[in-house]
């Protein structure tokens, strides 16, 4: 005679009175192939029933419960893969839902909202002053760019004659002395040029005869003395001219036998002395 193997989903019953006479059922949670002792069923496998021969896997958007008996949705903020267990959702994505086979990307104008209680289960709008275009983080618009509402895909220049503020939200008028091309941000008129109004695309030169005031915002007359050409600034007379009027363009050389005012190019030319 000779001793037989239990079969397929038993094994030996140790808690017999008369030890190997009798075969017993793999618990539920277990599996046990032909003549092999019952054991646990394999990670993303279950048996629900007891004598199970082999363990199935759960579904994607599932995970066996502690027991290995049934199997358990995947809650929100995570995913599984079919056979897998379930894991968090990666940074930028989100499950919103519990049995999710797979995480998915904030739609443009949004990101994973960080402050809930429960990570990755739900996606925000971009603030104003910020755009993203669907795969992570929202980010501030680039330089010269707005965005004036929230969930924003994306940011625009501010036309000539503005700037962003300092929260790239909304564009702001140049002020007087000042201009901006599309796009760009304000900048100081350079000297021979102004700016009289906010809002300047560009500045303006100031004729011959004046210059720029220290904030480029009017052209003065250059005094007596002095001149300038167009876009420049007032210049004193080069030696041996004069200008003696206010908004000169050029200095005059004096006519023979006549100089400057040993004290100032402001005045008539003087007669030079006899000898």
């Amino acid at each position: 005679c000779a001793c037989t193997t239990c079969g397929a989903g038993t094994e030996v019953d140790p808690t017999s009175a008369v030890p190997q006479t009798t075969c017993r059922l793999c618990d539920a949670g277990s599996y046990a192939p032909a003549g092999a002792f019952c054991q646990a069923c394999p990670e993303g496998t279950i048996s629900t029933s007891t004598g199970a021969d082999e363990c199935v896997p759960c579904e994607c958007g599932y995970q066996p419960n502690t027991g290995n008996t049934q199997c358990e949705p995947c809650l929100a903020g995570t995913y599984s893969t079919a056979g897998g267990v379930c894991q968090t959702c990666p940074e930028s994505l989100v499950a919103t839902s519990d049995g999710a086979c797979e995480c998915v990307a904030c739609g443009a104008g949004s990101e994973v909202d960080t402050t809930t209680l429960t990570p990755q289960t739900l996606c925000k709008p971009c603030d104003p002053g910020s755009f993203s275009v669907g795969e992570g983080r929202c980010q501030k618009c680039p330089s010269g760019q707005v965005a004036t509402f929230s969930g924003a895909s994306e940011c625009v220049p501010c036309g000539c004659g503005a700037e962003p503020d300092v929260d790239s939200i909304n564009c702001v008028l140049c002020g007087q002395g000042t201009f901006s091309v599309d796009g760009g941000s304000c900048q100081a008129c350079r000297d021979g040029t102004i700016a009289t109004t906010d809002g300047a695309c560009e500045c303006i030169e100031c004729g011959a005869g004046t210059e720029s005031n220290p904030a480029h915002t009017q052209c003065s007359l250059c005094p007596p003395g002095t001149a300038s050409l167009l876009g420049g600034f007032c210049q004193d007379c080069p030696t041996g001219t004069v200008s003696t009027a206010d908004g000169a363009e050029t200095c005059t050389v004096c006519p023979s036998g006549h100089e400057p005012n040993a004290l100032t190019r402001a005045t008539p030319c003087v007669r030079c002395a006899a000898g």
